[in-house]
């Protein structure tokens, strides 16, 4: 099973919550997906830091507000090594994000997609600045694994990665998306789930 986090606030956990979803990734082996947004990590509405679950996940939280808007965009970088939880991705064209929550990776962490910074120079030409930017870091936790994904998902900080891909699928709802896009979301669910 995997537990997803997306704009859910710390507040709406109770105390007895929080540990009984840290038990369900470390004893029982579950895993634990944090989506960023306003109300995900130090995102104003989020407020984790400090939290049970800010323990639990692969990154550190900042106690302000972690908020990062990339208006120009801030491009999805998987790494070159071999992962399971992002091996559709691996080697395609990047995807642009808008914006993303600004966490740092934990000693031990594994930062699978890093985040570079498109930029304009002085004769309006765009250019791509290499940044260790994490925004997909992943961990295992006692039997459990656990990821944070800084970016969101769904607009409005989402960008390109809904288009991600050269194919269209349609979803059930009738609205359509890039391939890579569900891939990529596939690809991290089965490895939370140990399915891979």
């Amino acid at each position: 099973m995997v537990i997803v986090l997306s704009d859910y606030p710390a507040a709406h956990l109770s105390d007895a919550h929080q540990q009984a979803l840290v038990s369900a990734v470390e004893h029982d082996g579950h895993g634990l997906l944090m989506i960023g947004g306003w109300a995900s990590f130090g995102g104003p509405h989020g407020s984790y830091y400090g939290s049970r679950l800010a323990d639990l996940l692969p990154v550190t939280i900042r106690p302000d507000d972690d908020r990062v808007n990339t208006p120009l965009g801030t491009v999805l970088v998987p790494r070159r090594e071999r992962h399971a939880a992002v091996q559709s991705v691996q080697g395609q064209a990047g995807c642009v994000v808008v914006g993303y929550n600004a966490v740092s990776a934990k000693r031990g962490a594994d930062v699978l997609v890093n985040g570079d910074l498109l930029r304009i120079d002085a004769a309006g030409q765009p250019s791509l600045e290499r940044s260790e930017t994490p925004l997909l870091t992943v961990w295992e936790r006692g039997n459990g694994r656990v990821a944070a994904l800084a970016p969101d998902m769904m607009p409005h900080w989402a960008g390109g990665i809904l288009d991600w891909g050269t194919h269209r699928l349609t979803l059930s709802t009738g609205n359509e998306v890039g391939e890579l896009y569900v891939a990529f979301l596939v690809d991290m669910c089965r490895w939370l789930a140990h399915a891979t």
